[in-house]
C-alpha cells in the first residue's frame, strides 16, 4: 500500500515537511498520516490541522478527506488561517482590499513603476499606506496576523 518512504513519513513522531513533485503521492501519504494519528496516536480529528499554500489543493484535500470519512479534520490555506485568527482576535472580518483596489493604490503610489512591490522600500511604503488607511492585502494580513498572541492555539 505505502512505499517504505511513505511509511516512515506516516509513522514519524515529529513535525514533517514533505517536498516532492506532482503525482508522487503527497496527498495519499498525508491522508495516511492523518489516519495513523487518529487510529494509532488517538489524536481527535478536531485537533488535526492541515495547512496548504493553494486554495485548489485545500479544496481537493477536503474532498478526499470527506470520502475517507474524515471531514472533521480542519484543512485551510495559510491565508484562510490568518483570516480566521484575525477575525477571532478582533471580533470582525479583516479589512481586505481586492486585487483591483490594490492595483489602483499601487498605480497612484508608484505611477511610473511596472512592478513596484519588487523593491523592499516600495513594499514598506505600500504597507505603511495600507495601515494608515486601516486596510490589508493578503500579504499584509499574514504579516500582521503573525504578530498576534496565540494563547489558544
Amino acid at each position: 500500500m505505502f512505499t517504505e518512504e511513505q511509511g516512515r513519513v506516516i509513522e514519524e513522531k515529529k513535525d514533517t515537511c514533505i517536498i516532492a513533485g506532482p503525482g508522487t503521492g503527497k496527498t495519499f501519504t498525508l491522508i495516511g498520516k492523518i489516519k495513523y494519528l487518529l487510529e494509532h496516536e488517538n489524536i481527535p480529528a478536531d485537533k488535526i490541522f492541515v495547512l496548504s499554500y493553494a486554495v485548489k489543493t485545500s479544496q481537493e484535500l477536503k474532498e478526499k478527506l470527506k470520502k475517507e470519512g474524515l471531514e472533521n479534520v480542519k484543512v485551510d490555506t495559510f491565508h484562510g488561517l490568518a483570516y480566521d485568527l484575525w477575525k477571532e482576535h478582533f471580533s470582525k472580518i479583516p479589512p481586505l482590499i481586492q486585487e483591483e483596489e490594490k492595483k489602483k493604490i499601487l498605480k497612484n503610489l508608484f505611477p511610473k513603476l511596472r512592478n513596484p512591490l519588487s523593491s523592499p522600500e516600495n513594499k514598506k511604503l505600500y504597507f505603511k499606506f495600507l495601515k494608515k488607511k486601516g486596510l490589508l492585502d493578503f500579504e499584509l494580513l499574514l504579516l500582521e496576523t503573525a504578530k498576534l498572541p496565540l494563547s489558544n492555539f
